[in-house]
């Protein structure tokens, strides 16, 4: 596991296996009352769910080429996800 400090504003990039292919960006956007506020950018094609969910999911029935969809609790702009978590 690779573990990262970042500041508000500050971002960590994921590439693919392609010359630098950007697969995931996400970008701190508020630290505030245990709380942590981050931007997932992500090509259109991409599941974004906080891990509880995808748990659920991937035990459930379902079929076997979902069709992308935008999580609840998610904000979607531009292909990013703002996702608030609970900081424990």
């Amino acid at each position: 596991m690779l573990v990262f400090t970042r500041k508000c504003e500050e971002s960590v990039m994921v590439g693919g296996p392609r010359d630098f292919e950007r697969v995931l960006k996400v970008t701190i956007l508020e630290i505030k009352g245990g709380r942590v506020k981050l931007s997932v950018d992500v090509t259109d094609d991409a599941l974004v769910d906080r891990w509880e969910v995808w748990q659920r999911v991937r035990s459930s029935d379902r079929p076997s080429n979902p069709t992308p969809r935008l999580p609840a609790h998610a904000a979607r702009s531009n292909a990013v996800w703002c996702i608030a978590a609970q900081v424990s």
